[in-house]
């Protein structure tokens, strides 16, 4: 599901590239970037070694191009792989061990610097850790993107249909994103965009 929800929205951010964009704190001024590929930054929870919970970002470069099937296969690799050969998860080992003075410089120039942030924490975010053991009522979302979705929980809505009432299966799923960069318009139509991508699942290949 979490592969599907990735293509979807990668093509709600190919139609809509306003979710694409990011601002960023130069020196003396505010500036606005268009990234020009879309990269999904999924956020990762796994167990380690200790069965200590163990979280990371994952980049997935040119989301919506990936089919389903392609982003499943990376998805799978960083959630059973060995850890020792997962390149985000020692960057993530090597950030952690930062002085507190190299954490304020990382944390400038995520907040300043486009290309050094689209390096570490791609375009776009989506939370998986809503998914699962780990809390099926909430998500975070690390990546201060122009647009990050959040997955929730499944659940049943009664639904009228040929005089009957039935129950009918919902995923929940929340766009965050910057209102100075997004307006209200282009969330709407996002996200309607997006309910027409899983009612046709043609739409994303399958």
């Amino acid at each position: 599901m979490t592969a599907c929800i990735i293509k979807a929205t990668s093509l709600v951010l190919r139609a809509h590239p306003r979710f694409n964009h990011h601002l960023f704190a130069g020196l003396f001024r505010r500036y606005e970037v268009a990234f020009d590929s879309i990269c999904c930054n999924l956020i990762v929870m796994r167990r380690g070694k200790n069965r200590e919970r163990l979280l990371f970002p994952l980049l997935l470069e040119r989301s919506d191009e990936l089919s389903v099937t392609e982003i499943q296969e990376i998805i799978d690799h960083h959630r059973y792989g060995k850890l020792d050969d997962l390149e985000q998860f020692q960057a993530m080992e090597r950030v952690k061990k930062m002085p507190r003075i190299a954490l304020s410089w990382f944390s400038y120039k995520c907040r300043s610097d486009y290309r050094f942030y689209r390096k570490y924490f791609g375009t776009y975010g989506i939370s998986e850790m809503a998914v699962g053991s780990f809390g099926p009522r909430g998500g975070h979302v690390i990546a201060n993107t122009a647009a990050a979705f959040v997955i929730g929980p499944l659940f049943d809505v009664p639904e009228y249909e040929n005089g009957q009432i039935l129950t009918r299966k919902i995923q929940g799923i929340t766009l965050i994103s910057d209102h100075f960069v997004v307006d209200g318009v282009d969330i709407l139509e996002g996200m309607r965009r997006l309910d027409r991508l899983f009612r046709n699942p043609a739409n994303l290949g399958l």
